[in-house]
């Protein structure tokens, strides 16, 4: 796993973060109510949260269970967080996750970030497929994902982190359709 940059974002991988300030900023995504209602979540009250996610995602990150980044932007504000999770066990598949605090939304923070994490994804990782599940109320991450050319593929019912019926939307990219559109 290695940190990736962008035209305007740095990806640090939470090793590379002083551990108070990861612990800081994840608190910040996951404590915010929007991020929280989008995502079917329980928003955190405590630090103690995300300092025990935060564990969890270096344990996982170690384990080679997922990749994870906290993206910044040119004023070192943590603005959101890609993760690559969920890989199929020959490890040729993998799931994106995303967050973008609400006051850096629409400014491209994510176009830019899932273009870095899918490169890397695709070649370096040398993954076949990434998928990308949203709610089918969530229209704004709908139009970043097709504009970043992934194709819609089953509509589902599951349950959210509260327990909920959610109707979801998988989306993917194959490595091939990633080259032909890269011109690779």
């Amino acid at each position: 796993m290695k940190s990736l940059t962008t035209k305007r974002y740095r990806l640090i991988i939470p090793s590379e973060v002083p551990s108070e300030q990861a612990i800081q900023d994840l608190f910040k995504i996951r404590s915010n109510p929007e991020i929280a209602e989008v995502e079917g979540i329980e928003p955190f009250t405590t630090h103690e949260e995300s300092k025990k996610l935060l564990q969890r995602l270096l344990r996982n990150t170690q384990e080679n269970q997922s990749e994870f980044w906290f993206i910044y932007d040119q004023q070192n504000r943590c603005v959101g967080v890609i993760n690559l999770w969920d890989f199929d066990p020959a490890r040729t598949e993998a799931e994106f996750g995303y967050s973008v605090l609400p006051d850096f939304q629409r400014q491209g923070v994510m176009s830019e970030a899932l273009v870095a994490a899918e490169h890397y994804a695709f070649k370096d990782l040398g993954l076949a497929q990434l998928n990308i599940y949203t709610g089918a109320t969530n229209i704004p991450s709908q139009g970043l994902i097709k504009k970043n050319h992934y194709q819609q593929i089953r509509q589902l019912t599951e349950p959210n982190g509260k327990g909920e019926q959610t109707v979801m939307i998988q989306f993917a990219k194959t490595r091939a359709a990633y080259y032909r559109d890269n011109n690779f």
